[in-house]
C-alpha cells in the first residue's frame, strides 16, 4: 500500500515544529506512550485539546485500549500526584471524553473556569469526514489498522496546520 502524508524526511525538519510519524515494530508500548504524552496535556498545558482518532471504537476502548491506558495514567495521577489533581467538567471514559475545569457563578451567570484541557477520542468507522474541523494534537492509533487513515489524515491536517502536532 502506497500513502503519501506529504511528510518532510529530513533531520532539518525537526526544529520546525511540523509532525511526528514513528515507524516502530509492535510491542515496544508505543499506546502507553501515548497515553503518557496525552496526560502531560491534560494536566500540564492549559486550554490544550488533544485528538486520539482510532478506525474503530476497539482500538479506543475496552480493555487494552488507548483510552483505558490513559484512563489508568489519568487515575494515578489524579490520586497520588497532590499537586496536578484537576477538577473535572466531564470525564467519560465510555464516551471518550474528558475535560478539566469547574462551573462558576460569575454576575449570575454561569461560566466554565479552570484549566479547560480536553483529550476525546474520535472513532472514525470509515467516515474520513470525523477528522474535519478539529483543532488540537492528534495521535492516530493502530495506523496500520487504519484504512482510511489518508483521508482522515488530508481532511484533519488543515486543522493541524494552523494548530497542533500529529503523532
Amino acid at each position: 500500500y502506497n500513502l503519501d502524508l506529504n511528510l518532510v524526511e529530513s533531520e532539518f525538519n525537526l526544529s520546525g515544529g511540523l509532525n511526528h510519524l514513528w515507524g516502530k515494530p509492535r510491542g515496544v508500548g508505543a499506546s502507553w506512550k501515548g497515553a503518557a504524552t496525552t496526560c502531560h496535556r491534560l494536566f500540564l498545558a492549559p486550554n490544550s485539546q488533544t485528538f486520539i482518532f482510532a478506525e474503530t471504537e476497539q482500538y479506543l476502548g475496552g480493555k487494552d485500549g488507548f483510552f483505558s491506558k490513559f484512563s489508568k495514567l489519568r487515575s494515578f495521577i489524579q490520586k497520588e500526584i497532590w499537586f496536578l489533581r484537576k477538577d473535572f467538567l466531564n470525564q467519560s471514559i465510555s464516551d471518550f471524553n474528558y475535560r478539566t475545569g469547574y462551573k462558576e457563578n460569575v454576575g449570575g451567570g454561569i461560566i466554565e473556569s479552570g484549566f479547560l484541557s480536553q483529550v476525546s477520542g474520535v472513532v472514525v468507522d470509515g467516515d474520513s469526514e470525523k477528522g474535519r474541523g478539529k483543532r488540537g494534537d492528534a495521535i492516530f492509533e493502530e495506523f496500520g489498522s487504519f484504512p482510511t487513515i489518508e483521508d482522515t489524515w488530508i481532511k484533519y491536517q488543515a486543522s493541524m496546520r494552523e494548530y497542533g502536532n500529529v503523532f
